[in-house]
């Protein structure tokens, strides 16, 4: 039996059954409303790079949950994270899934980085509206980790799993997923990576791919 087609059986079995998210990049990942997967920042990690960044006047946020807490508007470069909360990160104590920094100049990016322990791992990247993003995660906070096990939470060898992607941060999971696609807008690295390619995230690819190989 082709690959894709194992694919199509395995959408038609379990498609009532499925409703998981991989969030925050990986930090978690939930089958329904169970937590299955959790690589969280600590408090002790967290608030030091917190108070830090302030004290240096660097705009920073902290994603605990549905909420953004951060020391700028949030708005000023998404327009529609509206859920942040402007705090004092003295008094912070969240679990934290990331932490992101917007717009670093080169001086204060190596000043990060220098905050930073053997338990995190940044990600430096550029959204579609043209800002730089430097983002902090645990260590064990990937895409692939956590599809790997909500994979084996359905019993689902990885060689049956089909991940979609487009930036640096998707490539593990890429990497991990039996049939990878890249949409056309991912960087080039996804596309050396992937077994196919679809249409852009604008152009509904991901939708359009699965209704014309799947379904």
């Amino acid at each position: 039996m082709q690959l894709l087609e194992v694919l199509r059986l395995i959408f038609y079995t379990h498609m009532v059954f499925f409703c998981t998210r991989i969030l925050f990049n990986g930090a978690i990942g939930k089958v329904g409303d169970e937590i299955v997967y959790r690589k969280s920042l600590s408090i002790d990690i967290v608030k030091p790079i917190l108070i830090a960044c302030d004290n240096r006047n660097i705009e920073i946020a902290a994603q605990s949950e549905s909420v953004d807490y951060s020391n700028f508007p949030t708005t000023k470069y998404w327009p529609w994270l509206k859920n942040y909360k402007i705090i004092d990160f003295n008094s912070y104590d969240k679990e934290t899934a990331k932490l992101y920094l917007p717009n670093l100049c080169n001086i204060d990016k190596e000043f990060v980085k220098n905050l930073l322990c053997e338990e995190v791992y940044y990600h430096d990247s550029i959204d579609p509206h043209s800002n730089t993003l430097f983002m902090i995660m645990n260590i064990d906070a990937t895409k692939g980790k956590a599809l790997d096990t909500i994979a084996k939470y359905y019993n689902i060898n990885k060689e049956n799993v089909l991940a979609f992607g487009d930036d640096y941060n998707d490539l593990d999971m890429l990497k991990y997923a039996g049939v990878s696609v890249a949409m056309s807008n991912a960087i080039s690295d996804v596309k050396k990576v992937c077994l196919y390619k679809c249409l852009s995230n604008e152009e509904d690819g991901v939708a359009k791919w699965i209704e014309e190989n799947i379904l």
